[in-house]
């Protein structure tokens, strides 16, 4: 990747993921350790949760850890929004030959904590009401469906990388990244969801191998009557299931871990592309190592 002040070259779908993907196979080392971060702390409040839940199932008192869990539910996703923004802005540094080690990225965006915290909160709201209105069309006969299914990818497009503006633009808060995103992807819409589309086609197989024990565990409960079963019958005719569904978690944590830095790169390109040709950004691929 190389940078040209005089290039505003339009990237296609296929370029940006193919770009992605070289960039991450340069760079995968960095970019895994801080997605192994990102999502051990996604999963905390998760596993924390179902502590809790055990404990209160053991003793009533162990009920008023819910409220600290609240705390360390947000915490949690302050830090996964933190170093999600982290891979972004290694890549954008790549991106624009200016690159950055982990600690350093790191460093630049930690001070914006709470700020990922913010922009998650609204952007929980955002989408409470995109759900909403997409609901709402389904209702409409015939073309509902696909009214609802165009609307969620039109505001997928227009809210695609609103961390990325956070951890790479220095003074940009969560309701200014929000803005920045919904008003850098108002011309390229169809460019952004046809690049969505292309990496889930990439990313979806990887999840799909993550669900195949759960599937194979579930097939010998179809149609199976616990009605007449004892309790150490029903637990020994569950307790496959069970371990398979373990096993689907595993996979799906460690498939998360591989591609989130996938999404993030894709995010970045996005946002240098977009503020190439609406900013007078330079961009321009090259067949070349991201590194050379």
């Amino acid at each position: 990747m190389a940078r040209s002040s005089n290039s505003t070259q339009t990237l296609s779908p296929g370029n940006i993921v193919s770009a992605s993907l070289r960039l991450y196979g340069a760079n995968w080392r960095n970019y895994l350790s801080v997605a192994l971060t990102a999502i051990l702390w996604g999963a905390l409040p998760f596993i924390s949760l179902l502590v809790i839940i055990a404990l209160t199932a053991a003793t009533p008192f162990a009920g008023i850890l819910f409220l600290p869990w609240i705390a360390l539910l947000f915490y949690c996703i302050a830090q996964a929004g933190m170093q999600s923004a982290v891979i972004s802005r290694l890549a954008y540094g790549e991106f624009i030959e200016k690159p950055e080690s982990v600690a350093t990225a790191r460093q630049a965006v930690k001070p914006k904590l709470w700020k990922f915290l913010s922009m998650a909160l609204l952007l929980f709201l955002i989408y409470i009401g995109i759900n909403i209105l997409t609901t709402l069309l389904q209702l409409i006969p015939i073309v509902g469906l696909f009214a609802s299914i165009a609307a969620s990818l039109w505001f997928q497009a227009r809210l695609f990388m609103p961390e990325v503006f956070l951890g790479v633009e220095e003074t940009t808060d969560a309701l200014t990244a929000i803005k920045r995103t919904w008003q850098l992807s108002k011309d390229s819409v169809l460019p952004i969801i046809l690049t969505i589309l292309v990496a889930t086609l990439v990313s979806i197989p990887f999840f799909l191998v993550a669900f195949v024990p759960m599937i194979v565990g579930a097939i010998p409960l179809v149609g199976q009557s616990f009605a007449n079963l004892s309790p150490d019958e029903a637990t020994a005719v569950i307790q496959p299931f069970l371990i398979a569904l373990a096993i689907s978690m595993l996979l799906f944590f460690v498939v998360s871990i591989f591609t989130v830095p996938f999404w993030q790169i894709i995010k970045s390109l996005v946002y240098v592309d977009l503020r190439s040709r609406r900013e007078g950004l330079g961009l321009e691929l090259s067949d070349r190592n991201p590194n050379a």
